[in-house]
């Protein structure tokens, strides 16, 4: 049973195996998903279940910012070989209001 969750709004940034793992299954339920990769075909593919697909680069400062990160409820940080960029990205997205961040790093 999928429960619906209206009004929700979800960001994720990094489309490898784990960021399209996560739009496809909040794609089952009744929340907006803005996918976002520097990758076009990853991008192109997320067309499929995210409710919006966005081609940028999650560590540059302005296209985060705007992006409006504070209207987003979760922020999902998917850039797990980029540990840099995952941190910038943290960094950005708090202090721009983001209540729920969510990021997979690997170092």
């Amino acid at each position: 049973m999928v429960r619906k969750n209206q009004n929700k709004n979800f960001a994720v940034f990094g489309l490898g195996r784990f960021g399209m793992s996560i739009i496809q299954t909040l794609s089952e339920y009744d929340v907006n998903i803005l996918a976002c990769d520097n990758n076009e075909a990853k991008v192109n593919h997320a067309t499929e279940y995210a409710t919006h697909v966005i081609q940028a680069d999650a560590s540059d400062e302005t296209a985060l910012i705007n992006l409006g990160l504070n209207s987003f409820d979760v922020i999902v940080l998917a850039m797990g070989e980029e540990f840099e960029a995952s941190l910038i990205a943290t960094m950005i997205a708090k202090e721009n209001g983001a209540e729920y961040v969510i990021v997979k790093a690997r170092n």
